[in-house]
């Protein structure tokens, strides 16, 4: 249902979708958070290194994500691919909906980049201005 302060002559913006280099199911959770836990740099997704704690989520990331006026699921991998029977994935990434199809619009290469959350911000910014 549209907000009613909602302007209707401007479209909703795209939906995305943040798939990250993680496993669901309790094995992932444990092995997820142990990692981020004890050695945080060695954990295998540099998006979970990024916006994440021991703890969950990090505020900032959670704001920062609220602001960007897209609709925002995030997905392990394993989901992902479950959902969008696809194999072809490489993990982390973003993808917009366009058309009824799940678009890559950032690249696991772009997010590894990335060194510090103010990176990561950035390129976020500017992929989903383009992503409309």
């Amino acid at each position: 249902m549209p907000r009613p302060d909602a302007d209707p002559s401007v479209p909703p913006a795209s939906p995305l979708i943040i798939v990250y280099n993680t496993t669901s199911g309790l094995f992932g959770a444990v092995e997820d958070v142990a990692l981020r836990a004890c050695t945080p740099d060695d954990h295998p997704c540099r998006l979970t290194q990024l916006t994440r704690t021991a703890l969950g989520i990090r505020r900032r990331w959670r704001r920062f994500l609220a602001s960007l006026g897209h609709p925002v699921e995030s997905l392990h991998h394993d989901q992902f691919v479950a959902r969008h029977a696809t194999t072809d994935v490489d993990a982390p990434a973003v993808f917009v909906c366009r058309d009824g199809a799940w678009i890559p619009c950032i690249g696991a290469p772009e997010i590894n980049a990335c060194h510090t959350l103010d990176d990561l911000e950035r390129l976020f910014r500017n992929a989903t201005r383009s992503a409309g």
